[in-house]
């Protein structure tokens, strides 16, 4: 039996990986993460594609113009005042591989094993890039050049550490004094309960209306066990068709939805805004598949890439909270 060819293995890939609007394209690597699927796939929170530059400018509006009643004879004010910024946040680069050897085509008996060997192989490798995210997703200040500006840098409570090219003190509300890019933490131990929840909900809140509070709230498997355990005991939650409908489990608190997340890092629970968090990424960077190629030097053994050129970016830094030193 003949062995499959880089430009047969690349057509397979096409009908395979086919990720164009209006097609059905296998979504199984967006399963690694509920946040890597809410963000990437269902795109329910910020996403957006640039054309290119040394960074993704995402604009920040944090303040209100001039304006108040009057009566006749009163002096109007009309000076300016800074009500939209832009962030600036680095774009991160990473990359999933397949690999399909010579040996492998061999032992794989007929036409549909290769092909499936291909398909196998095209989807590892972009389960690989998720999984690079998903690991990253909530990575602290100072992680690594190369990894994503994650939840811990956004939530560092360091002044003088710049997030998105601000610093705290940078932006500064002129109507009430505050400061919307205000890292938010909370360390002191607890054990997880609703009553923790609904603080550093409230702790998030800028204004009533929508995108103003946090939504969500992701934690460990273990804490979000023993919260429903709690829950189930109180008979005051239901559990999140939303989620359900997406392959994951969470529940439902009040108006917030609480999820676990396999990569969260232990004793964390993060509440965050989910339309005030997301992805930016470059037009040609959001999981680009390469063709295959001969690997050289090797016995006929083949591989394609997948790109990802994008960083994880908030454009309200201070409707997130996390909250670390939480136990069961």
């Amino acid at each position: 039996m003949a062995l499959v060819y880089a430009d047969e293995m690349t057509a397979i890939s096409n009908d395979y990986f086919a990720l164009d609007k209006g097609k059905k394209a296998f979504d199984i690597a967006y399963q690694t993460s509920y946040l890597v699927n809410l963000l990437l796939k269902q795109r329910k929170g910020y996403f957006e594609e640039m054309e290119g530059g040394d960074y993704f400018r995402v604009l920040l509006d944090y303040d209100e113009v001039e304006g108040d009643f009057y009566t006749r004879g009163d002096s109007i004010e009309a000076n300016y005042v800074e009500t939209v910024n832009a962030a600036r946040f680095q774009p991160k680069h990473l990359v999933g591989t397949g690999v399909v050897t010579r040996i492998d085509q061999l032992k794989t008996g007929g036409d549909y094993g290769k092909i499936d060997l291909v398909r196998h192989q095209t989807e590892k490798a972009m389960q690989r890039a998720t999984l690079i995210i998903a690991r990253s997703f909530f990575d602290e200040y100072g992680a690594g050049a190369a990894r994503l500006t994650g939840i811990g840098a956004c939530c560092d409570e360091t002044a003088s550490r710049a997030y998105g090219g601000f610093a705290e003190d940078d932006l500064v509300r002129k109507s009430d004094s505050t400061k919307p890019w205000e890292g938010k933490r909370e360390t002191t131990a607890a054990s997880i309960a609703t009553s923790v929840i609904r603080t550093q909900v409230r702790d998030t809140h800028q204004a009533d209306g929508i995108n103003k509070e946090a939504d969500r709230y992701v934690t460990t498997r273990l804490l979000f066990d023993s919260l429903r355990t709690q829950l189930e005991a109180q008979q005051i939650y239901r559990n999140d068709d939303e989620m359900a409908k997406a392959g994951f489990i969470g529940v439902k608190v009040d108006s917030v939805q609480v999820f676990p997340d396999d990569f969260c890092p232990a004793t964390w629970g993060f509440a965050m805004t989910t339309k005030c968090i997301g992805f930016a990424c470059y037009k040609g960077g959001y999981f680009e598949r390469t063709a295959w190629r001969l690997i050289p030097n090797k016995a006929d053994d083949k591989f394609m890439n997948v790109y990802c050129d994008m960083n994880l970016v908030v454009n309200n830094r201070g409707v997130h909270k996390l909250r670390t030193g939480l136990t069961a």
